[in-house]
């Protein structure tokens, strides 16, 4: 979801064997990787990437035990698949900045929520005002008209009772389930705690219910906002008018 660029690899190893890939990558910010040890739930397995001044780059991969060692116990398969991936992006504006903030937040929930809270109200906001933007334009409106009335200073609340309205779609105080209070309570009113009374006291269950809270508010908008490709959403300039498959 927050990434347009990615390097893999599948590959068998023996346990405590490393794996290196070396290579350039046409890449502006690496934001994430992961590896897994497939089909051997005993086993784990490590990526390390290295970034080298050059804009080299290398990625150390090991199958360890699930201990983190490289003994085999008895009975266990001395090997194993392990798949690595490394997500990046080509451009810092190549994926829209809402899944960009969204993938922050869901890094932060354990260690800092009260930052991902930020994150998460952040991200909102920044989708809201995209998509709002594209339903304007579909609508034939005065792009500049837009762009005006987004740089008044109007709280996010506000625009959420009004805005859905002029672009002909239902606000989100018509949503079922409560969303609209869901989301005052677990997004607005939480972001302006830590923001603005600095109320950093957010635990981790309150981060989760704001992440869970913000994906239901945001499909209730665009059932298809999270699978849309990245373009859908970036690179439109104000004085252009924008088609539905943009």
């Amino acid at each position: 979801m927050a990434s347009d660029y990615v390097v893999y690899d599948s590959r068998e190893l023996l346990l405590g064997q490393t794996q290196v890939y070396s290579g350039r990558e046409p890449v502006a910010k690496w934001i994430h990787h992961i590896a897994i040890a497939d089909k051997f739930p005993a086993h784990t397995a490590t990526v390390t990437p290295v970034d080298h001044a050059d804009g080299q780059m290398s990625i150390v991969v090991r199958l360890l035990n699930a201990f983190g060692g490289s003994a085999a116990p008895d009975q266990e398969e001395a090997k194993g698949i392990v798949s690595w991936y490394r997500f990046g992006l080509s451009s810092l504006a190549a994926v829209p900045s809402w899944r960009q903030s969204l993938f922050a937040a869901s890094t932060l929930v354990a260690s800092n929520p009260a930052a991902a809270v930020v994150l998460v109200a952040a991200g909102f906001e920044a989708f809201f005002t995209e998509f709002m933007r594209i339903k304007w334009r579909e609508r034939d409106l005065h792009a500049r008209s837009f762009e005006t009335m987004s740089r008044q200073v109007q709280s996010i609340a506000s625009r959420v009772s009004w805005l859905p309205a002029a672009v002909g779609i239902a606000p989100l105080s018509d949503a079922p389930d409560n969303l609209y209070d869901r989301w005052q309570r677990a997004i607005n009113k939480r972001r302006n705690d830590v923001v603005h009374r600095a109320d950093v006291h957010v635990t981790s269950a309150e981060a989760h219910e704001s992440i869970r809270v913000v994906i239901d508010a945001i499909s209730f908008f665009d059932p298809y906002a999270f699978v849309r490709p990245h373009a859908f959403f970036v690179g439109q300039k104000p004085d252009e008018t924008t088609s539905a498959d943009a």
